[in-house]
Parts: C-alpha cells; sequence; structure tokens
C-alpha cells in the first residue's frame, strides 16, 4: 500500500455483490486521481454471496491502493472500526457499498478542507436514485452554488445525518469510534460528536453523492 495519500476511503460490504462494481469505480473515476491519491479499504462484513471475488479482483489490479478485509459478520459499525485502523490517507469517506459517488466529490471535498483548516466535515448533496429520482430531504442545507462553512450554533438545523455524503478529516476520528450497540444511526451519533467540536460543517453543493434507493 502506498503510505501519506490524500483520501481513504473505506467501503463496508455485506451482500451488495451487484452494486459493488459500481460503488468501486465510482472511487477509481475521480478526478482528484487515483493511484497516486487515495486508498480504498473493502471491509466484507462476513458477507454470504460473492462480494468478496470482487473485493479481490479489484485489489489484485491496484495493488498499491485497495486492501481488502475479512471479518465475520458483526455489523456496519464494528467493519468501519476495523478499517479504520488501517487509514493512511489524510481525509476519510465511508461509502456505501450500493451507492456511488459523483466523480468530482474527492476534489472538491479535499481543497475545501484544506482551505478551511478550521472545519473537519465537507458534506455533499445527497441524490436518490432507482426506486426514486429526488434529492434528500435534508438538502435545503446548500443554499446557491458557492462552498460555504455553516455555522451551527446559528442554523442548528441543518443536520448532517450520515458519514457517507461527506469527507472528514482523520485527525478528527482518531480518538473516536462507530457506537457498534447500535443497529441504526450509528454514524449520525458519530457525526455529531465530531461537529460539536467546532460547531462548523463544510457544505459543497456542486459535487453530488449518489445513494441507491433500491427496488427491494
Amino acid at each position: 500500500m502506498i503510505k501519506n495519500l490524500k483520501v481513504s476511503v473505506i467501503i463496508p460490504i455485506y451482500n451488495t455483490e451487484q452494486y459493488l462494481r459500481e460503488a468501486v469505480d465510482s472511487v477509481i473515476h475521480q478526478d482528484i486521481g487515483f493511484e497516486d491519491n487515495v486508498q480504498i479499504i473493502l471491509i466484507n462484513d462476513g458477507s454470504p454471496d460473492n462480494s468478496e471475488e470482487i473485493c479481490l479482483e479489484y485489489a489484485g489490479m491496484y495493488p498499491r491502493n485497495i486492501q481488502y478485509i475479512y471479518q465475520d459478520n458483526a455489523g456496519v459499525a464494528t467493519a468501519r472500526n476495523k478499517a479504520l485502523q488501517h487509514v493512511t490517507g489524510s481525509y476519510v469517506l465511508f461509502l456505501d457499498s450500493d451507492d456511488m459517488l459523483g466523480d468530482d466529490v474527492l476534489s472538491k471535498t479535499y481543497t475545501m478542507l484544506e482551505e478551511n483548516r478550521q472545519i473537519d466535515v465537507a458534506a455533499v448533496r445527497v441524490k436518490l436514485f432507482e426506486a426514486k429520482d429526488e434529492y434528500h430531504v435534508l438538502d435545503y442545507k446548500y443554499k446557491g452554488d458557492e462552498d460555504r462553512v455553516i455555522d451551527l450554533l446559528e442554523d442548528y438545523d441543518h443536520i448532517q445525518n450520515s458519514c457517507s455524503n461527506t469527507l472528514i478529516r482523520y485527525s478528527s476520528l482518531e480518538s473516536k469510534k462507530f457506537n457498534e450497540k447500535l443497529k441504526y444511526s450509528e454514524d449520525l451519533t458519530l457525526m455529531c460528536e465530531i461537529l460539536l467540536e467546532s460547531n462548523k460543517l463544510g457544505t459543497v453543493p456542486s459535487a453530488t453523492y449518489y445513494y441507491r434507493k433500491r427496488e427491494d
């Protein structure tokens, strides 16, 4: 693995073999320059399908950038916590294995965090696709076309409910973990811990995270 890359993308995997290639390819095609700047950590949470074969294929294609880890099924929080131990990037993004990144997500959020050292989180818009074609209900945070830093003490209704559509400064994650006792919203609690330290949230309206609203 290449050390000291700009961004590490953690992808927890469970029963998503039909979508996994699209997720991984969306990281490989980032305009930030995948092979020079990005680490992918594929963490298989004991998936019973053929996800492991796909992971090993990609790890074989990009051995300097992609790391594959297997664990017995323990849930997404445990998977993310385990993957965090292998991060080499200065920033981290958690991509769900049935979703996709727009091509410029990493470059634009990376630039915002580099230029605004007072914030630890840069979020992009969430667009639902497949069973629904609409933006997420919290899309009102993204006003206009310009990046902005939100003061959460003033705009306290600008909720950040997910870690998946955000780039996070790794130093803000080092002393934290996802709550492995929670069955859902484990990322919401972690985001609150991070954001309450600075009371600041960066938003990047020109980049998009594609959230698959599955037909099933």
